[in-house]
């Protein structure tokens, strides 16, 4: 595979490019160096360190906010949207038939399943993923399913 090295590329900042070449002038400002191999040891401190009550702390500080906005309706509705956008989690699994399997999802969103290969292809992933954005015969979630076509 053939790339063009960021650091000739003319399109990332300097502090961007320091930080991918792990210049020791940044050090104190991140944990670990961006590689693939510490992708996981972040994700997992993060989720290990993380508090859900800030979450209540922001949701009940909007609520306060929210108090003096005269429009009710209007009110209620943000109202309503923050808090479920409180409720929210991003996570991401690897590609395959079973991945959200008995998960319930607002939005799911699929990269390159054009290009899924046999055992794991989209028709199967779709049998499956279809029932998480459902509950019983409503509809509760939204699914993306983009892909890239090369030059035909």
């Amino acid at each position: 595979m053939s790339y063009i090295d960021s650091n000739i590329s003319n399109h990332l900042p300097k502090i961007t490019l320091d930080y991918i070449n792990e210049e020791k002038k940044l050090n104190p400002f991140y944990n670990r160096p961006n590689n693939i191999d510490n992708y996981k040891s972040q994700f997992d401190e993060k989720i290990n360190q993380y508090n859900n009550d800030f979450r209540i702390v922001l949701s009940n500080q909007l609520k306060k906010q929210y108090e003096s906005v005269s429009d009710k309706s209007i009110q209620n509705k943000q109202d309503q949207e923050l808090l479920e956008g409180l409720d929210t989690t991003i996570d991401w699994k690897n590609t395959g038939d079973n991945s959200y399997d008995g998960e319930k999802l607002k939005l799911l969103v699929h990269d390159e399943s054009g290009k899924w290969e046999r055992p794991d292809n989209i028709l199967n992933n779709w049998r499956v993923t279809k029932t998480t954005l459902r509950l019983g015969s409503r509809v509760i979630g939204k699914c993306m399913m983009g892909s890239t076509s090369n030059a035909l």
